[in-house]
């Protein structure tokens, strides 16, 4: 009644996660209308962008975030009709109903995702119902990763389409049971593994490596436990393992089935690292513009390196090293530009931007990004991420790094963890670095892949919500440090 008060094509929720959230998107889907979720850490600016550029007719907020709202909207050309959640009351009488809440057309357009824009402005990819059903299906029927038992955490920001997915969507089609952890603090999360036997994470690389890293601290402090992880790495035997680190099991709630691990590559070791503890990564690839998934690991056959089997919706064609992909779960587009669809839709097939390859078993490889690809005054192709891979999976002082090519160098932009050197009893100077991490580096790579230079910050990198470098914010960043640097000589 509330969602269907007055006309509507468009309805826009920009809130923290929050059952509500969910219901206002079901709701809105079967009243007809397209759902617009906003990131809710947008700024006004950012907020407002995306209201005029697809116009829904109501927005639907939380409390907390009306004031941010209340900014965006002043730039407006119209006025939508605003909702706040704390202050919708149900009409009386009001109930669910039974009624199927997917009697939409497999075209209509379900959702409007504006891209996290790694690469500039962001745009709205539209996707269709047809879309959400073939995702669904490739995580309940083809790779049986939710079933009715499923307890699935709710910890990522749903607003992203890896997280509504495989936190909201696929869950509760199959009749699973979504917990919300109450924030994204390591309290709040471990109570909820615990209290709620949850059997499903999906979390993005940055959370497993801060975990991993714990739990790796943990064991080095162990004579015991050293050898029986390298025995567990050595024997390969997921029951064993699991039985090995039952303690570990029992502290993230002894329930957990499978981890669930996407928005971007995760590190080969950290991987590898959770397999020896006994828990079953499932690592996938996709983006916004595919509802996500392309591909995704099947349950017991973690390959390192991949991002596992090419769903069964989707064609897979390489292009000059490109990944291509048609299938039911390409977008329909992107909202009123037409000519960045036919960019990124060429003859049928989406041109993903990533370089990778499918092996002989049917395995999907993501080797980069093509247009992050480096390319060096001697014609050699430098992979960043290969690179940052390798200094946080190395050095315990690199908690954040971000490669890129700068006055025709490689230039390593580095945030330390203070923490850590300052267990080690160091400083975090640049002498620290320039020998004992970027050297040492060095040291060990071939010569077209040595850092000439580096930059140590004091705050986090550019990066979307996810996780993923913003690299075409990095020059900026250089230029801003360099002059502030000038200034105070």
């Amino acid at each position: 009644a509330l969602i269907s008060s007055t006309p509507c094509t468009k309805v826009a929720i920009f809130s923290e996660n929050r059952p509500e959230w969910v219901y206002i998107m079901y709701a809105g889907w079967k009243s007809g209308y397209t759902v617009v979720p906003i990131d809710y850490m947008s700024p006004a600016d950012e907020v407002a962008y995306i209201l005029a550029d697809c116009k829904p007719e109501k927005i639907f907020c939380s409390r907390r975030k009306f004031p941010e709202l209340e900014k965006a909207l002043l730039s407006l050309s119209y006025a939508p009709e605003i909702l706040v959640f704390e202050e919708c009351l149900l009409p009386p009488g009001a109930n669910a109903s039974g009624d199927h809440f997917l009697e939409r057309d497999d075209d209509d357009t379900a959702l409007i995702i504006y891209t996290s824009g790694t690469t500039g402005s962001p745009k709205g990819a539209m996707i269709s119902f047809a879309n959400i059903a073939a995702n669904v299906r490739a995580v309940s029927e083809a790779a049986p990763i939710f079933t009715p038992e499923s307890r699935v955490l709710v910890l990522l920001p749903i607003h992203h389409v890896l997280p509504l997915g495989g936190t909201i969507l696929a869950p509760l089609f199959v009749g699973a049971c979504c917990v919300f952890s109450p924030s994204i603090g390591s309290r709040d999360i471990l109570e909820t593994l615990q209290h709620n036997g949850v059997t499903v994470v999906v979390a993005v690389p940055r959370f497993y490596s801060m975990l991993i890293k714990g739990i790796r601290e943990k064991i080095q402090e162990s004579f015991t436990a050293r050898a029986l992880f390298a025995l567990a790495k050595k024997i390969d035997h997921p029951g064993l393992s699991k039985f090995l680190f039952k303690k570990v099991h029992e502290r993230f709630g002894g329930k957990i089935r499978f981890l669930v691990c996407g928005g971007a590559a995760i590190d080969d070791d950290v991987a590898r690292d959770f397999k020896a503890l006994g828990f079953d990564m499932l690592t996938g690839y996709g983006m916004t513009e595919t509802a996500p998934l392309i591909s995704f690991t099947h349950p017991g056959t973690l390959r390192i390196g991949a991002s596992g089997y090419v769903c069964p919706a989707v064609e897979v064609r390489i292009v000059d090293g490109e990944i291509t992909v048609r299938g039911r779960h390409v977008m329909k587009g992107y909202y009123n530009r037409p000519e960045e669809t036919a960019a990124m839709i060429r003859d049928g097939w989406l041109h993903t931007g990533d370089l990778g390859f499918v092996d002989e078993d049917g395995f999907l490889f993501v080797t980069g990004r093509k247009k992050d690809i480096i390319v060096l005054s001697n014609g050699k192709n430098i992979n960043p991420e290969e690179i940052e891979a390798k200094l946080l999976s190395g050095f315990n002082a690199v908690k954040e790094v971000a490669v890129c090519l700068h006055n025709g160098v490689l230039h390593a932009i580095i945030l330390p963890d203070f923490e850590k050197i300052a267990e080690s009893g160091k400083r975090p100077s640049e002498e620290f670095f320039r020998h004992e991490v970027i050297g040492e580096y060095n040291h060990r790579v071939a010569s077209t892949k040595k850092i000439m230079k580096f930059t140590l910050v004091q705050d986090e990198l550019p990066k979307t919500r996810l996780g993923k470098i913003r690299r075409f914010q990095l020059p900026e960043l250089l230029a801003l440090i360099a002059e502030a640097e000038s200034k105070a000589n």
